[in-house]
């Protein structure tokens, strides 16, 4: 990809913003724009910025998987400390991984944290081989 169509669709991210977070509004009005006055590798220009768009919306969510039952104030302590850390309100999913055993992994985009017993178990496993 060329590197003007990457700083574009960079550009374009930062206009799509509003308080940290992807606005609808404002990704509306950068598309119409875009239409009525193309610019050079249009196409291009798109598609850099359908993925910067996707990886942004993709910070705002967090899966939280874990084993058992996992109680409300973790819960709000993992939101509010990944709030903090992203700088953003971030949307918790939970998911009931029995295989985890015990502990958590978050994910958040491409970030994981795994505290989970299968995690440590697998990292002894491959300290002895």
């Amino acid at each position: 990809m060329a590197q003007p169509a990457k700083i574009f669709a960079k550009k374009l991210l930062a206009i799509s913003l509003e308080n940290n977070r992807v606005s609808e509004e404002k990704v509306t009005a950068v598309l119409q724009t875009l239409r009525s006055n193309p610019p050079r590798r249009y196409k291009e220009i798109l598609e850099i910025y359908l993925l910067k768009i996707v990886a942004e919306l993709r910070k705002e969510n967090a899966t939280v998987e874990h084993s058992g039952t996992l109680p409300v104030t973790a819960l709000n302590d993992i939101k509010d400390n990944l709030t903090k850390y992203y700088n953003r309100d971030i949307k918790v999913t939970t998911l009931n991984v029995p295989e985890l055993l015990a502990g958590v992994r978050i994910r958040v985009a491409d970030d994981v944290w795994d505290t989970s017993v299968l995690s440590r178990l697998e990292q002894l496993t491959q300290s002895f081989k």
